[in-house]
């Protein structure tokens, strides 16, 4: 099963967003918030949630996100949403799978650091940044490829599993086909006697000695 923890896109675009606002005045007063970008807003807990997920797990973008919330509260908004899903799917796979969830995790990071890094070049190159970038690449191509082995080894089980159930019915089949066969035999039995029962009318009651008056 394919895991979503690409939220890698809509990082990038508000990343270069706040690191393109470092050279605006930051004294410019924010427009108005319109009914519109009101409706974008999240729950205070889906926030939280969504923050306390990213400080655990990408501590420089949890501080781009502080700083881009003033000044692009609805883009923050997005950036919260689409954190929040990640770390609700992750949280759920945790549960049914916690080598898969850990895998998924450390892609995210991954993601997310080479997003980061490829953001901060826009103001221009930077060599250390630059090698930086190519270690974070190198790392999640690594990453991506240990999931895919993981994935394998799963279908591989996966496959083993309905070899052998195959065969088991294939070996017994004769026998497997006889028994049901015999037990739907004996359902309809079982049914058509309490319908013959329920069609007898009930024998009356004799009545006791003494019981009727001379």
């Amino acid at each position: 099963m394919r895991v979503i923890v690409a939220v890698f896109g809509l990082l990038f675009a508000l990343t270069v967003a706040a690191f393109a606002a470092d050279g605006e005045n930051s004294t410019r007063p924010s427009a108005p918030t319109s009914p519109k970008k009101a409706q974008t807003d999240v729950s205070s807990e889906r926030e939280r949630m969504a923050l306390e997920f990213v400080r655990d797990n990408h501590a420089e973008l949890a501080k781009l996100l502080e700083q881009l919330k003033p000044m692009r509260p609805s883009e923050y908004n997005r950036a919260i949403r689409e954190i929040a899903n990640v770390s609700e799917t992750l949280a759920r796979l945790k549960d049914r799978d916690p080598k898969r969830y850990e895998m998924g995790l450390d892609l995210w990071k991954a993601k997310s650091r080479v997003e980061l890094l490829t953001a901060k070049l826009v103001n221009g190159p930077n060599p250390s940044v630059e090698s930086s970038l190519r270690d974070a690449v190198a790392h999640q191509f690594e990453i991506e490829i240990a999931v895919q082995k993981y994935e394998r080894e799963r279908a591989k089980a996966l496959v083993k599993k309905y070899d052998e159930t195959i065969e088991r019915l294939e070996s017994n089949q004769q026998k497997m086909i006889e028994s049901r066969y015999q037990g739907f035999l004996k359902q309809s039995q079982r049914a058509r006697r309490q319908d013959a029962n329920k069609s007898v009318p009930a024998k009356p009651v004799p009545a006791k000695k003494g019981d009727s008056k001379a």
